[in-house]
């Protein structure tokens, strides 16, 4: 099959050591693909779901970024470092004295679930005056990021053993897990960093799904496709998915905008989808009943 004919996602089980960047460039020279990107980056010390587009699915990266996270990870209180996880410099001395169970789950409560604000690292992919963030903080800059707000909807212990706790965390798109470790160390007075991440999903999409490093070395051209691609439109949820009859489609295609009863819907950006194929058409803006289209598909 022709490498732009496969248009959809596939979910990776990135391992520990691989930046995203790399997981792309593997299935890239692989497969052959031309468009291909990942959603949401997961850093090098990090593991787990890494969500990867290819082709027409592309176009649709930011649907698949603004979905839920959760992650399990591991936080050392013995000491901090500049990046605020383990593949850092030391930038405080280990500490005997460690925190209590009971310490910790006062610092949760204290932060508290909802909307928070946080500040992300320093070393992040921040985007500051056109640069990175982490390229200016390693170059010795002082890097000043403001404090946002993000979304944690859960967050529990899972073990807490010596100087090191486990924690599993619900949150939304933007949230910075290391940022959350130095917060809740600060609360308590303790230094602290991320010393083990995992993401283990992303809106409905689950790690256990995924496919291994070691899967991806016995695929073929023959058996890639229809066993493991999930469809462009499994990542845009029902509440910005469109569906429009073949006339609005071929209108849609050819660039126009269309006025359309589309009752109590209350997206501002559609995926408008042909509902007789079932696949993306273009994304639109919708506003007062008319839908005008902002990127097509072919």
């Amino acid at each position: 099959m022709e490498s732009n004919k496969r248009d959809g996602w596939l979910l990776f089980n990135k391992p520990i050591g691989m930046s995203s960047a790399k997981a792309v460039a593997i299935l890239k020279k692989r497969f052959g693909f031309q468009k291909i990107g990942h959603c949401g980056t997961l850093d090098p010390f990090a593991s787990g779901l890494l969500i990867i587009g290819f082709g027409q699915a592309t176009k649709l990266m930011c649907f698949a970024m603004k979905k839920d996270k959760e992650y399990i990870f591991t936080v050392d209180w013995s000491y901090s470092t500049d990046t605020l996880d383990n593949t850092g410099t030391r930038n405080s001395e280990i500490t005997n004295s460690i925190p209590s169970h009971a310490d910790i789950q006062s610092a949760i409560n204290a932060i508290g679930c909802g909307e928070i604000s946080q500040v992300p690292p320093s070393y992040s992919a921040i985007s500051i005056n056109g640069q990175r963030a982490y390229k200016l903080a390693r170059s010795g800059e002082n890097v000043e990021i403001k404090e946002r707000i993000v979304k944690l909807y859960e967050l529990n212990i899972l073990e807490h053993y010596g100087s090191k706790t486990s924690f599993k965390l619900k949150c939304g798109s933007g949230f910075y897990v290391r940022s959350l470790a130095r917060d809740i160390g600060n609360i308590m007075g303790y230094p602290s960093h991320v010393c083990q991440l995992q993401r283990v999903s992303i809106g409905d999409f689950h790690l256990s799904n995924a496919l291994l490093e070691d899967d991806i070395s016995k695929l073929n051209h023959n058996n890639f496709l229809p066993s493991y691609f999930l469809s462009c439109v499994s990542m845009v949820d029902e509440a910005v998915r469109l569906k429009v009859d073949d006339g609005v489609a071929a209108l849609l295609k050819l660039g126009r905008a269309v006025d359309i009863s589309v009752g109590s819907y209350s997206a501002s950006l559609v995926v408008a989808v042909s509902e007789s194929e079932g696949v993306p058409v273009a994304i639109c803006k919708l506003a007062q009943c008319s839908l005008k289209p902002v990127r097509g598909f072919v």
